[in-house]
């Protein structure tokens, strides 16, 4: 209701199959197609804000380059002070910029470089982001960071449950992505095993 009284149009998913961040991209994706496709798309992860000038800087750097398929840039915790785990979150946010094998969710794509990697699998619950990458980089598209603050980041984590179930939802992408694409995520799949498996041992 927020985002239509703020004029924007909204893509309401059935409850007849489960609900994934990938199918949510898919949807918007498959919408904006029902009318003429802009030169570019961005997306961005619902516990995100974008930065006020990054649009201008990632459009910038696909019209530099035709063969970037995909720019991202810097996210940033919006309140790492507050807790250990949304500073863990700041930190895993903190990448170098320079091409790139995979990114996260907050990205802005060419149309066809999207559709030549097939758009995003609605089947994958976790890590979606990384296996779009995958087949991306399959598909002959570049993907960069460029050194930009790209968006504002709200872990909100305060307690180690919520720490936990983040860890659980990103071993669910370790297993699948990597059963998915081997050998990607070979090495969080063997740390995974060390950790949980061998070291309680």
């Amino acid at each position: 209701a927020n985002a239509r009284r703020e004029g924007a149009e909204v893509v309401e998913l059935s409850s007849d199959r489960p609900f994934t961040a990938a199918r949510g991209r898919a949807a918007g994706f498959a919408k904006l197609k029902e009318s003429d496709l802009p030169d570019y798309v961005q997306f961005l992860d619902g516990d995100c804000a974008v930065h006020p000038d990054w649009i201008d800087h990632a459009v910038a750097a696909m019209e530099d380059d035709m063969e970037l398929g995909l720019v991202t840039g810097w996210r940033r915790e919006r309140h790492a002070d507050t807790s250990i785990y949304n500073d863990l979150c700041h930190h895993e946010w903190d990448r170098p910029a320079g091409e790139i094998q995979t990114c996260g969710g907050d990205m802005m794509l060419r149309p066809i470089a999207y559709e030549d990697a097939g758009g995003f699998d609605e089947t994958v619950i976790a890590a979606e982001d990384d296996e779009f990458c995958v087949r991306l980089r399959d598909a002959g598209w570049v993907m960069k960071r460029i050194p930009h603050e790209m968006a504002y980041h709200d872990a909100a984590m305060t307690r180690f449950s919520q720490w936990w179930q983040r860890a659980v939802r990103s071993g669910h992408g370790f297993a699948q992505v990597g059963f998915m694409h081997p050998p990607y995520f070979a090495t969080e799949q063997k740390r995974v095993l060390f950790y949980g498996g061998v070291l309680p041992a």
